[in-house]
């Protein structure tokens, strides 16, 4: 591959626009991201127009197994604990 790195392993995250006013059919959003030494975790906050304030949408946690992320779906680490 082009950028094969040993013992180097990268997450992409994809964000929303915080401050659109295009309408495409996502509210505006934005992604808080929280890094540990083999963990990540990605928060997605939207614009919620009935309390006219962002709010949590989604929570996306991640494990890092040697040079590989994956996504973490279970256990107490999949619920934030």
């Amino acid at each position: 591959g082009r950028y094969q790195m040993s013992e180097y392993a990268a997450l992409v995250v994809q964000a929303g626009t915080a401050t659109s006013t295009r309408a495409r059919g996502e509210v505006n959003s934005f992604n808080v991201v929280r890094v540990e030494h083999d963990r990540v975790e990605v928060d997605r906050y939207g614009w919620d127009d009935v309390g006219k304030q962002f709010s949590l949408m989604k929570t996306e946690p991640f494990l890092r197994r040697g040079n590989v992320w994956s996504a973490h779906t279970e256990g107490l680490m999949a619920i934030g604990l």
